[in-house]
């Protein structure tokens, strides 16, 4: 299956990317990184893919602003996106460069890694395999199992480029 580019309008049907090959390329020659350009061009096409995917679910509810139009399959465009300048706010339209540039760096993290990775459980040491308690003298003991500490990668350059998109996290304030 080949990319079909949303376009800025949001009326391509069954669009299945917002960046091409042509734009990932330049973008990571623009940044300096070879990995990409070391990919062949079906497995570029299949981690752009991977990425708009992961884009399309784990932000659903978190995009600023409402869907461009209502025959889009794409979360983008979208209206009602204001990014502040200088001097006054401006409307994003169209599909917006830092969700492209995003997008790629999820399809380069795609290339060698699993996006769809087990949450990361803060304190979590892995799997216990034994575990001892005692009440005198306080006295505890864990071992787990050897290789299954659950670990997460990030990807913070992705994640920073799309924060302008992004609903702020709730917060709660007491007076």
């Amino acid at each position: 299956m080949t990319l079909i580019v949303q376009n800025d309008a949001g009326t391509v049907t069954n669009a299945n990317t917002y960046a091409d090959l042509s734009f990932a390329s330049s973008y990571f020659s623009d940044v300096g990184d070879t990995t990409w350009s070391g990919l062949t061009s079906t497995v570029q096409e299949y981690c752009l893919k991977k990425a708009m995917r992961y884009l399309e679910m784990i932000y659903y509810y978190q995009w600023r602003g409402i869907r461009s139009n209502s025959i889009q399959n794409t979360a983008f465009p979208r209206r009602e996106i204001f990014e502040l300048t200088y001097t006054d706010y401006v409307e994003i339209t169209g599909i917006p460069l830092c969700l492209k540039q995003s997008q790629c760096e999820y399809a380069r993290f795609a290339s060698q890694n699993d996006l769809t990775q087990t949450p990361d459980y803060s304190d979590a040491q892995g799997i216990i395999s034994s575990e001892t308690i005692s009440t005198g003298d306080l006295s505890t003991s864990t071992t787990y199992l050897p290789g299954s500490a659950i670990t997460i990668k990030s990807i913070p350059e992705a994640d920073f480029l799309l924060s302008p998109l992004l609903e702020p996290p709730l917060s709660v304030f007491r007076f």
